[in-house]
């Protein structure tokens, strides 16, 4: 949570810097949310360490949600990287039966404390990695130190940079948006703005008649 909330202040403050404005996210049309507040949700539900068959299917569970959540909203901005991240995390997840944990990561990241907890309560969610674990350049093995103190994945950075990407393009100054003292803006159809005062003059010899011959 510290990463997602650090990576969405600091697009927020480039949005801020390029002349982009937070009011323009309520703009952005996002196609069914709820699926992303579902699978969030499964998430953060509470499963017994011994209960690990019931956490690995919430954990899948959640994810088939996330992942078609960002499949319907591909085309905006942002979530083609999310939807990457997603996929990278549940292939791991789903191969390992559970997100597997560098050793030497955790320490790095100020987290040697939770060393014993992983390996003693350890389940589908995240468990210490082990020589049988596959695919781990794909696990949660890049440290980030305090004061974010967090292990995450490649996945992760996808994650994130889809994120900082969406709340950029959400900020910026919509195209049909007028610019103050300027005039109408362009629409972003190669469609030039009527000007303010009616249609231009017709040119002078379109005044002509039609039927004036050349001599």
């Amino acid at each position: 949570m510290k990463l997602i909330l650090g990576a969405i202040v600091l697009a927020i403050a480039i949005g801020f810097v390029i002349g982009g404005n937070l009011r323009n996210l309520s703009h952005v049309q996002i196609r069914w949310p709820a699926l992303a507040l579902v699978g969030l949700a499964l998430q953060l539900i509470p499963v017994d360490a011994n209960a690990d068959a019931l956490g690995f299917g919430l954990l899948m569970l959640s994810y088939a949600l996330l992942l078609t959540f960002a499949a319907l909203n591909v085309r905006s901005a942002g979530f083609p990287l999310i939807l990457v991240g997603l996929l990278l995390n549940a292939l791991v997840i789903g191969v390992n039966h559970g997100m597997p944990v560098d050793r030497h990561a955790l320490i790095a990241s100020g987290q040697a404390n939770t060393l014993r907890a992983l390996v003693n309560e350890g389940g589908a969610k995240h468990h210490l990695a082990t020589a049988d674990d596959r695919l781990m350049f794909l696990g949660d093995v890049i440290a980030v130190p305090e004061p974010a103190g967090q292990v995450v994945s490649v996945g992760d950075v996808f994650t994130y940079l889809g994120v900082i990407w969406f709340v950029l393009g959400g900020m910026r100054p919509r195209k049909t948006q007028v610019a103050s003292g300027t005039g109408p803006v362009s629409d972003g159809m190669g469609l030039d703005p009527p000007p303010p005062n009616g249609p231009p003059p017709l040119p002078a010899d379109s005044t002509r008649s039609s039927d004036t011959r050349a001599p």
